[in-house]
């Protein structure tokens, strides 16, 4: 309605669904995100970080290349939507995150990812974190102008909503999310029940894996998890299942993965 009241058409406003590597949202989930009445009135395009016509963007200070979505570089005015929680190696979602994965090439994207070995990115830690300093980085190159975020509650209920400058705003949205989400744990368990949240965060093992990371800081070595998530579409994604599918041993993953990194080996 703001957009509208100075004067920007409807025609003029992209909606970019930033799916970072993953599949492309169909018609009926883009309706069942954004209602009948946005879808309908505007175009909606899903990223694809294997189009031929990415832009380049110049190097990150890790040196790593910057391909972004080509629709960027003719943009005027560039808004960031999502929602903040802990996330298991970029430290929190949100943000940033809008940029990269969100609308970045896969090589970026795996280049970026690579860096989830190092100590310091895990869930809930941004200092020192070099995935989530590379992500910012990248939002600051594309020149994002304001950001929209959420806050939810383990029942997908928004408890805050965070606007303005990408960073500023983030991370007032990622001190509310801590008061929510992160725990001290007084002593680690022989067995851990752990559930990636309902749909869809356990739309498939790939997403639900997620829920492993929490549940490993709080579990005592050679102890037990049992993860619950439902995983309608099975493995979710095809080089993760096919890594799982040829180890014979949890060490022949590692291996494979110190050898070469590749998005989706990185989770088998």
């Amino acid at each position: 309605d703001e957009l509208r009241q100075i004067g920007i058409k409807n025609e003029n406003i992209i909606f970019i669904i930033a799916t970072g590597i993953h599949r492309s949202n169909s018609p009926e989930e883009i309706k069942e995100i954004f209602g009948k009445d946005i879808f309908f009135n505007y175009k909606f395009i899903n990223h694809d970080c294997d189009d031929p016509y990415l832009k380049d963007f110049g190097k990150l200070k890790s040196g790593n290349k910057l391909w972004v979505d080509p629709i960027i570089s003719d943009t005027d005015f560039i808004i960031t939507t999502g929602v903040i929680v802990p996330h298991y190696f970029a430290g929190f979602s949100g943000g940033r995150k809008s940029i990269l994965p969100g609308i970045c090439g896969r090589k970026t994207i795996e280049a970026n990812h690579a860096q989830m070995v190092y100590p310091d990115a895990r869930a809930g830690n941004l200092k020192g974190n070099p995935v989530h300093q590379e992500m910012q980085e990248a939002a600051e190159k594309v020149e994002v102008d304001f950001n929209i975020n959420v806050v939810t509650d383990e029942n997908h209920k928004i408890v805050e909503i965070v606007a303005g400058e990408l960073l500023t705003s983030w991370q007032y949205g990622v001190e509310v999310c801590k008061q929510i989400y992160i725990c001290p744990i007084k002593k680690k368990a022989e067995v851990v029940i752990a559930s990636a949240g309902g749909y869809p965060k356990d739309i498939n093992v790939y997403q639900a894996q997620k829920a492993l990371n929490n549940a490993y800081q709080a579990i005592k070595p050679g102890g037990t998890i049992i993860l619950t998530a439902e995983c309608l579409e099975g493995y979710g994604e095809a080089t993760f299942e096919k890594w799982i599918e040829e180890a014979n041993t949890p060490d022949d993953i590692i291996k494979r993965l110190k050898n070469k990194f590749v998005l989706g080996g990185h989770k088998a």
